[in-house]
């Protein structure tokens, strides 16, 4: 019996595959700025918030994002105003007041496309920045006008 335990767990190591392995991996949200990392945050928590003020009358917008089966999804959205450039698409989510005049949008689960998308990061006044777990990280200190990647890494989507 010791035996057949023996030869599972060589299999195992074989495959490079150990169930505390599995355990271990941590996917990690980063911001790529040309070839250089700029920011890595361990996701142990599967929610994170990208923040930012609307370049043309400073309202302050919440995309709201999660890890899920691997894939990196927007999952809803909070807006005080619909200003230029923002609003609801029917069919993507639904529509919601936040009794205060302002709107959510709940239910999105997009799947963003290979757990990445870029970001023309605004300027100190926009003040693009990544909130996770009650930190704030300001992307515009990090790259202000700069293009960059955010992604998941150590992560492999098992959605369609």
């Amino acid at each position: 019996m010791c035996y057949k335990w023996l030869k599972v767990l060589f299999i195992f190591c074989c495959l490079g595959w150990l169930p505390s392995q599995a355990q271990n991996t941590l996917a990690h949200l980063q911001v790529w700025q040309e070839n250089s990392l700029i920011l890595d945050i361990p996701l142990e928590n599967p929610y994170w918030i990208v923040r930012w003020h609307h370049s043309v009358t400073g309202i302050e917008v919440s995309d709201y994002y999660r890890l899920d089966n691997g894939c990196m999804l927007l999952s809803a959205t909070h807006t005080p105003a619909f200003d230029a450039g923002l609003g609801h698409i029917p069919g993507r989510g639904r529509l919601l007041s936040d009794e205060q005049h302002g709107y959510w949008i709940v239910d999105i689960d997009e799947v963003v496309k290979n757990n990445r998308y870029y970001l023309r990061v605004g300027s100190l006044k926009v003040n693009h920045r990544i909130i996770y777990e009650g930190q704030s990280y300001s992307l515009s200190e990090l790259a202000e006008h700069e293009r960059v990647e955010i992604r998941v890494s150590e992560a492999v989507c098992a959605l369609p």
